[in-house]
């Protein structure tokens, strides 16, 4: 699925997934958004996406990731 990402030879892409608010509330977690110099946000529910990450440390990595001059975008 997301093989266009790894056609373009990126440098590093990790996929972060969590399947409940607890998952994205586990330590370190969003850890590798600290490095991250892009996010893609795919598709899907976004009221699940809100519920699983909003008010959690995963938000103030991705800020993170835009106060560092890099770029967050979605589906």
């Amino acid at each position: 699925y997301y093989c266009e990402f790894y056609d373009r030879e990126p440098k590093s892409f990790e996929f972060l997934h969590a399947n409940s608010r607890v998952e994205a509330l586990a330590p370190g977690f969003e850890a590798p958004l600290y490095k991250a110099t892009g996010v893609w946000v795919g598709g899907g529910n976004q009221n699940r996406l809100h519920e699983f990450f909003w008010q959690t440390p995963v938000i103030s990595a991705v800020r993170g990731v835009l106060k560092r001059g890099g770029v967050v975008a979605g589906t």
